[in-house]
């Protein structure tokens, strides 16, 4: 996690480092544990 996040800004003031600190394997075991999958 980053200190900014959760923000929901579209333009982000430092690098959108939310978005590209999270590998796509990371955001599948986090969805699949919601969708109870």
């Amino acid at each position: 996690t980053v200190e900014c996040s959760p923000c929901m800004l579209r333009d982000c003031p430092i690098d959108h480092r939310c978005m590209t600190r999270i590998s796509a394997g990371e955001v599948f075991e986090r969805a699949a544990i919601i969708l109870n999958y």
